[in-house]
Parts: structure tokens; C-alpha cells; sequence
């Protein structure tokens, strides 16, 4: 947050004379008003694709920027909250992006589940940041799942993500076959670490399930709920990355996450990274409405990731 606060000196400090910095953003950065707004406010942070390209348009230096106000070790309640809320922000401006342009098609590919796939189940978006407090050494106040609290913050960011997501004229998922397993041993994790009551599990299983019917469910039918073309994909190969990819007709959007930290990319002319994810279904097979042996057996193999929960197995 220090380093956006001194971002956003240095863009008012060398926008034009007479220039509007709000304007000026939209029109740059293919912004809405709002967008724009959050960001000089400091509330959502820039993306560093879009950090590079004020730089050079503004003729400042992105290193003198974080020389100037390295981060600070997290040592209280606010910046706690911050860490926690730019998981959110960067799936936020990734959806508020793809609202604009006549024409949406999604690719997206998955190695494990992650934020896209849970943000609208409660315990499994409480277990979410539950996980990222507990990672990030930030547990000294919160010792179990129940004492959480999930910030109204995060909620409002939550509520309107779900109450604004746009609709898409076809969708594309590559999935891997240990899909389940990752949030799976999480959860066993905590649960014998007493973190997690037997109570919370049982429910933490049940939205998995949901989760999985769904998947089998628009695999089946070749559609979801609104009518929108789906295609699922199961690769023999292990997916590199968790990646979405949205084509809006005059751009591309992609967000992105390494190493479970969401990198997103706003505006990008380069189609080499689409183009690289689409040469990936050379290893695949469609699951879609075909390929039913296969697909009941990927099914059923998250089914087993997701009742393995409650054994007590140190490795599955």
C-alpha cells in the first residue's frame, strides 16, 4: 500500500498540465470511471502491466517508485486486511475488464480448484483467506476455521463480483486430473490439526460436491444453468498453470496465478500466451458431451479426492 500511495504521487506529478488524471486513466488504460477512481484512491492497487505502461507514457521510474516506499512488514489490523483484500482486487478488475466488449469467449484452465471456482460457496471462500492468514504467518490472533472473520471489505468486493459477472458466449475449461486433490489434502490438513471441527468439514465437503455436480453437470448437458456453451477438456498431461483467458473481440484479458498469487492483465494485444494455452488441447480429450467412460471415471476420482477427507491417511 506504501508503494501505491507513492504510484500515485508519481502519476499526478507528472500527468500533463490541465490534464484530468481520472480521464486520463480511462482513456489509457481502457478504464471505466469507476475503475479509475478506486485506483487514485489507493483502494485497488495497479496491475503491473499497467504500472509499465504509465511509466513510460509519464517518464518515470518504476524502481525509483519502490526505492522510494518498499513495503513494510505486516504488523497490524489494516495492512493484515490489505494483504488479504488484493487476492480479491485482481479477480475484481479482472471482471469488471471483461464487462466491456460485445462478444466474451473464456478458456480456462485448472490444475487444482481455486478463488473462480468457490467465490460464491461460503465455507469454501471462508477457507480461502482462512488459508492465506494461516500461510501467511498471520494466525496469532485466529486459532480455528470458526473464529474466523472475513472481512465486510471482502464481502462487498465478493457481493458485487457475483451480482456483475457477465455472461459469455461460449466457455472453455482444460482441467487436470487431480482437479479435487489440492483442496482436498487442505482440508484434511486442518482438520487434523484441530483447526477445522468434523461439523465444518462435513460442510466444507458438501459444497465440494456441489462443485463437482455442477462440472458433471454442464459436461452432460454441453451447457450451464444460463444456456451457455461449455466444453470441457481433460488433459493426459499436467497443466502448468491456473489461467483465464477472456477474448472480448477487441482485446485480450487474462488473469493469472502463480504460485497462488492472481496476476492480471488488462488490455494485452499479445495473443501468444491464448495461443499457447489453445495448443494445450492437443493433449487433451473432450469430456463434453462425449467421451462418457472417461469422463465418469475423472468424476469419479474427485469424488474419491473429496470423501478422502475424513481419513486420516498421511499420503493419498
Amino acid at each position: 500500500m506504501n508503494a501505491t500511495r507513492a504510484l500515485i504521487e508519481e502519476i499526478q506529478k507528472n500527468i500533463p498540465k490541465g490534464e484530468n488524471v481520472v480521464k486520463y486513466l480511462t482513456w489509457k488504460l481502457g478504464l471505466s470511471k469507476e475503475s479509475a477512481y478506486r485506483r487514485m484512491r489507493g483502494v485497488v492497487p495497479f496491475p503491473l502491466e499497467e504500472i509499465q505502461e504509465l511509466a513510460l507514457d509519464l517518464n518515470f521510474s518504476v524502481d525509483d517508485v519502490i526505492r522510494k516506499e518498499a513495503p513494510k512488514v505486516v504488523n497490524n489490523e489494516k495492512d493484515k486486511n490489505d494483504l488479504l483484500l488484493a487476492h480479491i482486487i485482481a479477480y475484481q478488475n479482472f471482471t469488471d475488464t471483461i464487462k466491456y466488449g460485445d462478444h466474451r469467449s473464456i478458456v480456462f484452465s485448472a490444475n487444482r480448484i481455486i478463488l473462480p471456482h468457490i467465490i460464491q460457496y461460503d465455507a469454501l471462500f471462508d477457507l480461502f483467506f482462512f488459508s492465506l492468514i494461516h500461510r501467511s504467518q498471520l494466525f496469532n490472533e485466529i486459532r480455528s476455521f470458526s473464529e474466523l472473520s472475513v472481512s465486510k471489505d471482502i464481502q462487498n468486493i465478493r457481493k458485487s463480483i457475483l451480482d456483475h459477472f457477465p455472461p459469455f458466449n461460449q466457455r472453455e475449461y482444460i482441467v487436470g486430473r487431480d482437479l479435487f486433490s489440492g483442496i482436498a489434502r487442505k482440508i484434511q490438513y486442518f482438520r487434523r490439526l484441530k483447526l477445522i471441527s468434523e461439523k465444518e468439514v462435513e460442510i466444507l465437503k458438501l459444497e465440494l460436491f456441489q462443485i463437482l455436480h455442477k462440472m458433471e453437470t454442464e459436461m452432460e448437458r454441453g451447457c450451464n444453468e444460463k444456456g451457455e456453451e461449455c466444453f470441457y477438456y481433460f488433459s493426459w498431461l499436467d497443466i502448468d498453470t491456473n489461467a483465464i483467458y477472456v477474448d472480448c473481440g477487441n482485446r485480450l484479458v487474462a488473469l493469472c496465478w502463480c504460485y497462488g498469487i492472481p496476476a492480471f492483465h488488462n488490455n494485452s494485444q499479445n495473443y501468444a500466451n491464448l495461443e499457447w494455452l489453445e495448443s494445450q488441447k492437443k493433449y487433451t480429450i473432450l469430456i463434453s458431451q462425449s467421451s462418457e467412460f472417461i469422463r465418469s471415471e475423472f468424476i469419479e476420482r474427485q469424488r474419491d479426492f473429496i470423501e478422502s477427507i475424513s481419513e486420516n491417511n498421511s499420503f493419498y
